[in-house]
Parts: structure tokens; C-alpha cells; sequence
């Protein structure tokens, strides 16, 4: 839901004007004061930034609401001499060589005041993203109490609040942290996502209406549903996680995703119903999958350093690709720069690369961002390529020249399949 919108032109001044508009609008939609404050100076420091880097342009912030927090978006049109500017990290000396004012670092200290920083770019049109959570309170660790009823065939009841709460404080006193998302141990928090439509799931009761089982699934991306569970609080696991993951798959089937993933899986997950991908040798978690539709091929790009690696996994998940040499970037006109979005999450401790447009510098690029976020303390920094296009395919070699490994592949998770790499180090 939009609360506010204003089109201007880029110039330093709103960066004093709006974050205190920012501020009061999202304390008066839920923010807590401290969270308001973040979002506020996120804000300073990304119009400060954007408006220095395209002076005098046109743009339009926005500021939204969901259930679970507040986002801000920042829309602009971007000319190529100005695409530098937008790598997450940018080249400080060059910068400075051209504008000494502008803080090198502007969408970095931006990130790391929000929640989820995201840029989206198409056709020159670029929108920045960030959210701010709501401050959401820390459910504590419950021992599961058997009522000693029997399970409940009729349809499960609707999530309350309540219930999610009980669920968190009984996951976390039967599983080990490695098997839940942070945000478990904040049930007010996945139940906020829930009704934003983010995140679905599926529930088993027993007679006496109390919860004995529970998973969960991301369905934020269209094609490709990230799960979570099954977690089962009663002595009969067999039976009520079978129960869970039939009622998932049937669920998701119906809502027309592609494909089921989990890194996140409990020990009590029936395998019978999943495939398991084995991850590199350096990589020793278990990666389950299942496909939902049939797959009918396709071609994409791989270099051929990847090749053996990217062979494997496709073996692993029974599907069959043209697959095209990328010993090049391709295209006559290539830019001088490239660009590079992060995503970060911070309660994994976990940073996503995205490039977003091929250029000379990639390798130094390459360096810039790995050293910032190893300066930042992230511990698992990745990259996402889709290999549907050349220069990304191309990318992944130099990104393997620099000590990141493949680790999965998310069919038809973007234009073509979604490349998963991860840093192991050089």
C-alpha cells in the first residue's frame, strides 16, 4: 500500500528535507522509533548519493507498507556515464577524482541501516528498494507438552498469532538453530509475512486443536519456493512430516511454481519425497529438491573452467541443456564499467551478488565488492548468474578465478537457470 510519492529533481538540498518526512510516516504506519530513525537515515544517505551522482534529473521517491515493515523506493532514469555510480561499491579513487563530495560509500551505509537493499534495473529506468522491519519480539524456547490426543484428519485450522508463537518456542526447544531461518524464533514476524502472501504454509493439529507439526515455504520467487521444516513435535514424526510435505507439494503444484528447494531442511524430512543434490566437497550441508512440472530442456551458457561442475549438478537433477561455450563476454560495444547490486541479509550473515551490466573493469570489480563485504564481517557471500545470457555465463569464470565455487542451480529461475556460487575463498 502506497502512504506518500513525490517526483523532483535530483538535488542534494531533499536530502536534509525528506528523511523527516520519512521518519514521521513510518512511525505513524508501525515502525518503532528506532526503526523510523534507520529508514530516515538510509534515506539521507541515499538521495544525498543518487542526487550528487545525477544531478538535476528527474526522480520519484516512494514509501510503502506490507504487514511486516515499511520500504522505500527510489526511481530514477539512468544514463551510462552516470552507471558507475551505482555499483554497490564503488571505485573510491575514481570517484573521488571526479566529485570529492560525493561519500563513495553511500549505498553501502544505506544496506546496512535497513533490512533488505535491492535495486531493480531495466531499459535505463533504475529503482532502489530499501525495507525496514518492524521491531518484532523474540519468541523464547517452550518445551512441547503432548495433549495425548489423537491427530486431526479434518482440515487444518487457519495460523493465528497465537499459535505461531507457540509453534516458534517448540521448534526451537526440539531443533538445533541449523535447522530453522532466524526469523522463526519471531513468530509475529512470519506471521506478518504471511499475510503479505510471502510465505504460505501447512499445519497438522491434534484433536484437541493443538498444533503437532508445521512447515513453511518462500514463495517470493514465482518459479522456484524456498522450504523450511517440516517441524514435528510429537513421537510419531514419520507419519505427521509425510502428512506436511504431501500437503506442500500438493499446495505448491497448485499455485504453479516449477521447483522445491531447501538449505534449511529438518532431519525429520521425508526423503522419499525429495531428491538430494550433493553440494561440492568443500560444501557438506544437504541441499533437497523436487521438480513440479516437467521439464522440456533449453539452452544456456557456461564456461568452460565450469563445465565439469555445472555438468554434475545438471546430471544430479535429471535435467538435460544445449549448453553453449562463454569463453568471451561477447558484444562489439562493451561498457568501460560494470555493475553490481548486493543483496544483503543480515541475520545470515549472508551477502548476494548481482551484476547487472557486463563492463572492462568486472575483474577489479570482482575484488572491490568481495573485500567490502569481508570488511563488512558477511560470512557467506554469494553470486547469482542466469545463464540464459553470455556475459553472465562469462562472469562466472571470473568469478571462480577469485575463489568462488558452484554450489546450485535454480531451474528456470530467471530468464533462463539461476547459477548459485559461493565464496570459499581464493
Amino acid at each position: 500500500m502506497e502512504v506518500f510519492s513525490m517526483s523532483f529533481r535530483a538535488e542534494t538540498i531533499y536530502a536534509g528535507l525528506l528523511p523527516g518526512l520519512v521518519e514521521r510516516l513510518s512511525s505513524e504506519k508501525g515502525l518503532g522509533s528506532l526503526e523510523a530513525m534507520r529508514l530516515s537515515l538510509a534515506t539521507e544517505e541515499l538521495v544525498a548519493y543518487v542526487a550528487s551522482a545525477i544531478k538535476g534529473q528527474p526522480m520519484t521517491l516512494g514509501l510503502h507498507t506490507m504487514p511486516y515493515g515499511v520500504q522505500l523506493n527510489l526511481s530514477f532514469h539512468l544514463e551510462s556515464k552516470a552507471l558507475k555510480y551505482f555499483n554497490f561499491v564503488v571505485d573510491h579513487e575514481e570517484i573521488l577524482g571526479e566529485e570529492g563530495d560525493i561519500n563513495h560509500l553511500g549505498l553501502v551505509i544505506a544496506a546496512n541501516a535497513v533490512d533488505s537493499y535491492k535495486i531493480a534495473m531495466k531499459s535505463g529506468q533504475i529503482e532502489i528498494q530499501l525495507l525496514k522491519e518492524k521491531e518484532f519480539t523474540t519468541i523464547e524456547s517452550k518445551a512441547y507438552t503432548p495433549t495425548l490426543k489423537p491427530i486431526s484428519k479434518e482440515e487444518p485450522l487457519a495460523i493465528n498469532q497465537d499459535r505461531l508463537e507457540e509453534v516458534s518456542g517448540y521448534v526451537q526447544s526440539t531443533y538445533a538453530t541449523s535447522y530453522y531461518e532466524d526469523r522463526m524464533v519471531k513468530s509475529a514476524k512470519v506471521f506478518a509475512y504471511i499475510q503479505a502472501d510471502e510465505l504460505q504454509y501447512t499445519a497438522v493439529y491434534d484433536m484437541a486443536d493443538k498444533v503437532v507439526g508445521f512447515m513453511y515455504w518462500d514463495k517470493r520467487d514465482e518459479s522456484c519456493y524456498e522450504f523450511f521444516g517440516p517441524y514435528v513435535f510429537l513421537e510419531n514424526k514419520k507419519e505427521i512430516s509425510e502428512i506436511l510435505s504431501s500437503q506442500m507439494v500438493e499446495k505448491c503444484a497448485r499455485s504453479g511454481a516449477y521447483f522445491l528447494y531447501s538449505e534449511k531442511s529438518s532431519p525429520d524430512l521425508p526423503t522419499q519425497f525429495f531428491e538430494e543434490l550433493m553440494l561440492s566437497e568443500i560444501d557438506h550441508g544437504k541441499f533437497y529438491y523436487r521438480q513440479l512440472k516437467e521439464d522440456m530442456g533449453g539452452s544456456i551458457w557456461c564456461h568452460s573452467a565450469l563445465r565439469a561442475y555445472v555438468d554434475d549438478i545438471y546430471d544430479q537433477l535429471l535435467l538435460f541443456r544445449d549448453v553453449s561455450d562463454a569463453e568471451s563476454a561477447g558484444g562489439e560495444n562493451q561498457n568501460k564499467h560494470s555493475v553490481f547490486s548486493v543483496e544483503p541479509d543480515h541475520t545470515q550473515s549472508m551477502a548476494i551478488i548481482v551484476p547487472y551490466i557486463y563492463g572492462e573493469d568486472a575483474e577489479q570489480n570482482i575484488s572491490r565488492h568481495l573485500n567490502q563485504l569481508q570488511q563488512e564481517g558477511y560470512k557467506d557471500i554469494r553470486v547469482k548468474l542466469d545463464l540464459h545470457f553470455k556475459w553472465q555465463a562469462y562472469l562466472a569464470k571470473l568469478f571462480f578465478d577469485q575463489g568462488f565455487k558452484p554450489l546450485f542451480i535454480k531451474p528456470k529461475a530467471g530468464v533462463s537457470d539461476i547459477l548459485i556460487m559461493r565464496y570459499y575463498g581464493a
